[in-house]
């Protein structure tokens, strides 16, 4: 591939739908920055741009056709018309304890303690 120094790059200003050209090393430096932020937002399911459209981003998440907020709230119901509760304290114990008592049937001898039943 043949090099000429310091070529140009054309970036899109989504505002004023203009092409600005801009030097190879501050094109790498910005595709770098929007790559990051383009990635780690599909990684949280927050951007949607398809790969064809990927010329369109320029970080403003905000205003994005493609982007949605997925956030999750502790008010709203679950799908399955379940609601999360948070507690203040950690629930696991109690979780295990009802999982516990669905899966074994108490035994007779459950109230008594090892010596006693020796």
């Amino acid at each position: 591939m043949k090099n000429n120094g310091n070529q140009s790059q054309r970036i899109y200003d989504k505002a004023t739908r203009t092409w600005y050209e801009v030097p190879e090393d501050q094109y790498r430096e910005f595709d770098r920055w929007r790559t990051n932020l383009h990635k780690r937002e599909q990684y949280w399911g927050r951007c949607f741009c398809p790969r064809g459209k990927w010329w369109l981003c320029d970080g403003d998440c905000v205003d994005c056709e493609f982007h949605t907020r997925n956030e999750v709230s502790l008010d709203d119901p679950l799908p399955s018309g379940l609601v999360k509760v948070k507690t203040g304290t950690n629930t696991i114990d109690a979780v295990y304890d009802a999982w516990y008592d669905k899966v074994y049937e108490p035994s007779a001898t459950a109230g008594t303690s090892f010596a006693a039943r020796a």
